[in-house]
């Protein structure tokens, strides 16, 4: 009895693919499988399989330096029905080389330092300190924004399609305009685009990849490698927090009208859920996965060293993350200083400052808003908060770090 499987082999030891065709949306995965004969001896019988696509010397390269290698991820995103949109494709090819180029500490000026040195996977790609270590210990002047607050980049950031801007300024287009300024910058990764370039091109462990898979007998170009670290940010999420599972029940069973309570919720979480609505839902945003503003000035302090998108210390603001992961995501705001989500609900509750640029949604007969939250809507809110939560992309082995 015989049959024809298709096998991608990157480690020493064979990894056979349960199903026999690995796909992705619109092509099968990059041009990189192999197809292989297999015989058995028996219906019980062990199957043997030779490895006719690597060189023994391919594969002793790239056993040097990665523990869990494997390019056949696929990165495809479908969201629920609730969300109203479809998700954007996501190319297979380009995420699974982006993976690798996050983690690779070489593409910064000490090799010390990578994209998931300051969003690490287990925490929503978050950082746990108010200010993030950089090249030579440099300290990042901002706080790392959480990859995995964000529904989706393609769905809601990027000026392109109209959407929110990156950083907390908002200075950036589209997450590769983000990218190259993030390599570059010299508290963080200090490289020279040009030096990046040459050290994707000429290190082994990507000749083999770019030779065998991506795009045989070429360098691969600044933009090229950018749209790869942008493919699988862009990746980045799972949608099965508990909050997706009750919109999308509810949604089914009431169209797109959502009831004050969601079924699927304890009485905690939803009464935590209608004063998010009430309160925070008109700058963070209904779906809490885009904001509803851009920007703000929530009354941090009353005199700011960085004035965010603004210009001068009244005109101050910077962007409005949304809430997915927030418990996984502190220490908080722009600079860090806020350290718990405790101290969030405090400021929200008594410590809006009077600023000059303070948003209008966070001022009432000229004074900030004071939404005077007791201890029960406290523990209400954190009940919802947990609903946010994305467990799942947090241990997922295509997130991780392929590297030994």
């Amino acid at each position: 009895m015989t049959n024809i499987i298709f096998v991608l082999l990157f480690k020493t030891k064979l990894i056979i693919m349960k199903s026999s065709i690995i796909k992705h949306k619109g092509n099968f995965f990059l041009g990189l499988v192999a197809l292989i004969g297999m015989t058995f001896t028996s219906c019980e019988s062990e199957i043997e399989v030779k490895n006719n696509y690597f060189s023994e010397q391919d594969q002793a390269i790239l056993n040097q330096y990665y523990k869990n290698l494997e390019l056949s991820y696929d990165y495809e995103l479908i969201y629920p029905k609730y969300m109203l949109r479809s998700a954007p494709a996501i190319d297979n090819k380009l995420a699974n080389l982006g993976r690798v180029m996050f983690y690779d500490k070489n593409l910064s000026a000490d090799k010390k330092i990578s994209c998931a040195s300051c969003h690490k996977q287990e925490i929503a790609f978050s950082d746990d300190v108010a200010l993030s270590n950089g090249i030579e210990n440099r300290v990042t002047d901002r706080n790392s924004i959480a990859l995995g607050s964000s529904l989706n980049f393609a769905a809601y950031y990027g000026t392109p399609t109209g959407g929110v801007p990156f950083f907390w300024d908002n200075r950036a287009g589209t997450i590769q305009e983000q990218s190259e300024q993030t390599f570059q910058n010299k508290k963080e990764m200090g490289m020279d685009m040009s030096k990046l370039v040459g050290i994707v091109n000429s290190q082994p462990y990507y000749r083999v990849l770019i030779d065998k898979f991506y795009y045989p007998g070429k360098n691969l170009s600044k933009e090229e490698i950018l749209d790869a670290v942008a493919e699988f940010t862009n990746s980045i999420t799972h949608l099965d927090a508990k909050f997706d599972k009750a919109m999308e029940q509810n949604f089914k069973s009431n169209g797109s009208q959502l009831p004050s309570n969601l079924s699927g919720f304890t009485s905690s979480e939803n009464a935590g859920y209608n004063i998010y609505k009430q309160k925070c839902a008109s700058c963070h945003g209904m779906s809490v996965g885009a904001p509803g503003k851009t920007a703000a000035n929530n009354g941090l302090t009353m005199t700011y060293s960085d004035f965010g998108s603004g210009n001068n210390n009244n005109n101050v603001s910077f962007k409005v993350p949304t809430l997915r992961n927030i418990l996984n995501t502190g220490p908080y705001m722009h600079d860090g200083s806020l350290a718990t989500i405790g101290d969030v609900l405090d400021h929200y509750s008594q410590g809006i400052k009077n600023h000059p640029g303070l948003s209008y949604e966070l001022r009432q007969q000229g004074q900030p808003v004071k939404m005077n939250f007791s201890d029960k809507d406290r523990s209400d809110l954190l009940a919802f908060f947990e609903t946010l939560n994305d467990n799942t992309t947090a241990t997922m082995q295509k997130f991780s770090n392929p590297f030994k």
